[in-house]
C-alpha cells in the first residue's frame, strides 16, 4: 500500500467522523421546529443531489445485483437508521445518542468479523477498549450523567439506528471497490431518501417552512453541508480500511459532540472531559501507531 493510500484514509475518517459529532448539535437544533421525517427526507435528498454531478464524471456501470445492494444499505443507512435516530433525537438530549452509539464499533467489529471474516487483532480490540473508556467519561461525566429520566422508547429508536447503520456499512463495503466515492456518497444516500420523502409530502402536506425558527434553519443548512462532506469522506476511507477498522474512529463522534455543545450551546464540560478526551486520542493512537511505524519502517521514501 502507498504512503497516500495509507494516510489519507486516516485523515479522511478523522474528518468524517469530527463532522458527524458535530452534526448531532446540528440535528438536535433543528428538529425543534422541523419534523424528523421532513428533516431526514429533505436534508438526505439535496445532499444526494450536490453529490450527483461528481458521481456522474466517475460513474461506473454496475450489474442489476450490485446497484440492489447499494440501494438496500442505502435503505438501511438512510430510511431506517437516520430515521430512527432523529425521532428519538427529538426525545432526547443530543448526549443520549452519543452514548448509545458507543455500541457501534463493537457491534461492527463482531459482524464484521462474522461476515466479512476480518481478523481483529488484540492491539485493536485494547484501542477499542480504551477508547471506549475515554468515551464513556466524556459523555456521563461532561453532561453530568443525564441519562436515567431518558424515554425508553426514544433510546430504543437510536439503539435500532446503530444496528441498522452497522448492517448499511457492511453491505457497502463489500461493493466500495467497484465505484468511486462519489458514485458510493450519491448510491447511499439517495435510494434511502426517497421513501422518506414521499412519507414526508404524504404525513406532512401541510405543514409549511414559515413555521421554521432561523437557529433551525442556519442548523438544517450546516448538516446538509456536514453529510455531504463527511460521506464522500467516509467512502472513500472504506474502500481502503477494513470495516471494524473504520468503527474505530467513530469514537471521535461524542467528543465532538461535547465540543459543539460547549461552543454552540455554550454547555461547558467538566474537567474529565479533557482525561476522556485523551484516552480516546490515546485508543486511536494505540490501534494505528504500531501499523504506521511498520508502514514507514518497510516502505521507504522515494523522491
Amino acid at each position: 500500500m502507498s504512503k497516500q493510500k495509507y494516510i489519507l484514509p486516516i485523515l479522511a475518517l478523522v474528518v468524517a467522523n469530527s463532522l458527524w459529532g458535530l452534526n448531532t448539535i446540528f440535528m438536535k437544533i433543528s428538529l425543534e421546529t422541523i419534523p424528523p421525517v421532513v428533516s431526514v427526507g429533505v436534508r438526505f435528498f439535496l445532499a444526494s443531489l450536490v453529490i450527483l454531478p461528481f458521481a456522474v464524471k466517475t460513474w461506473k456501470p454496475l450489474k442489476t445485483k450490485y446497484l440492489l445492494l447499494f440501494m438496500l444499505a442505502s435503505v438501511f443507512g438512510i430510511t431506517l437508521s437516520s430515521l430512527s435516530l432523529n425521532i428519538g433525537l427529538r426525545q432526547v438530549p443530543a448526549f443520549n445518542a452519543a452514548i448509545i452509539w458507543l455500541m457501534a464499533p463493537i457491534v461492527l467489529a463482531v459482524l464484521s468479523a462474522a461476515t466479512l471474516r476480518e481478523k481483529i487483532s488484540i492491539r485493536t480490540f485494547i484501542g477499542i477498549m480504551i477508547a471506549i473508556a475515554g468515551s464513556m467519561i466524556v459523555i456521563t461525566r461532561a453532561n453530568g450523567g443525564a441519562g436515567g429520566t431518558n424515554s425508553l422508547a426514544a433510546n430504543l429508536l437510536i439503539v435500532l439506528s446503530v444496528f441498522f447503520d452497522v448492517i448499511a456499512i457492511l453491505i457497502s463495503k463489500s461493493l466500495m471497490k467497484k465505484v468511486s466515492s462519489y458514485q458510493a456518497g450519491f448510491l447511499n444516500l439517495f435510494p434511502g431518501a426517497i421513501p422518506v420523502l414521499i412519507y414526508a409530502i404524504i404525513r406532512h402536506g401541510t405543514w409549511g417552512i414559515s413555521s421554521v425558527s432561523r437557529s433551525s434553519a442556519v442548523a438544517f443548512s450546516f448538516s446538509v453541508v456536514v453529510i455531504i462532506i463527511a460521506n464522500v469522506l467516509f467512502y472513500y476511507a472504506l474502500r481502503y480500511r477494513q470495516a471494524h477498522t473504520v468503527g474505530v474512529y467513530s469514537y471521535l463522534d461524542p467528543l465532538l459532540t461535547v465540543v459543539g455543545a460547549w461552543f454552540i450551546l455554550s454547555e461547558r464540560p467538566a474537567p474529565a472531559f479533557v482525561v476522556g478526551a485523551g484516552l480516546i486520542i490515546a485508543g486511536l493512537c494505540f490501534t494505528e501507531l504500531k501499523q504506521a511505524h511498520h508502514y514507514l519502517g518497510h516502505h521507504p521514501h522515494h523522491r
